[in-house]
């Protein structure tokens, strides 16, 4: 599995204070996970376990810069702190934003579970622990993304028009987004 590691510095401070601030004792793999990568964005990665097939968009990370995977933003909403004080800790999305999860409590701590986010609070369980979950998710390679001179030149060979500025806008976004990325292989 191919991962894009977030800033670690300071990473031990933060998760013992996200344990302390909810009273939760991360599962060691996962918390050496946290410690090595804190999260990260796994771009084309993704999973078929228990009948569930899906993309992994990314792991969340403590006090990381890429909004959608800031740790902190999921305790934004009652319903998530609920799940965690009940032993279910968010560890990362999808890309139709639904959560994966580790169990942090109770004899089966450190299973992987799934949850549709429109599908109310059942939970389906994807593997017994998170090195078992990552062992199982496959990761391409992410291809070299195409300039905006690339982009205009293919329009401008397809006979269309130059894009307006708001979609040049957006390709610069995409571009740039895409240069922060840097996979590696993950190892646990």
């Amino acid at each position: 599995m191919l991962i894009s590691k977030f800033d670690t510095a300071g990473i031990e401070e933060k998760l013992t204070a996200l344990q302390a601030r909810y009273g939760l004792v991360l599962p060691e793999e996962y918390h050496a996970f946290l410690r090595k990568y804190n999260g990260g964005e796994t771009p084309e990665t993704a999973f078929r376990l228990a009948g569930i097939s899906s993309d992994l968009r990314g792991f969340f990370g403590l006090g990381t810069s890429v909004e959608a995977f800031a740790l902190e933003r999921r305790f934004d909403h009652d319903a998530l702190s609920a799940l965690v004080s009940k032993g279910l800790f968010p560890i990362g999305k999808n890309v139709f934003g639904d959560l994966l999860f580790i169990r942090t409590s109770g004899r089966k701590s450190g299973e992987i579970l799934f949850q549709y986010h429109d599908q109310g609070k059942q939970s389906n369980k994807l593997a017994n622990s998170f090195q078992d979950f990552t062992a199982q998710c496959i990761s391409k390679p992410l291809k070299p993304c195409r300039s905006i001179e690339e982009r205009i030149a293919v329009r401008r060979a397809a006979g269309m028009p130059d894009p307006p500025p708001a979609i040049v806008q957006e390709w610069q976004l995409e571009i740039d987004r895409r240069a922060r990325i840097h996979q590696e292989e993950l190892s646990l």
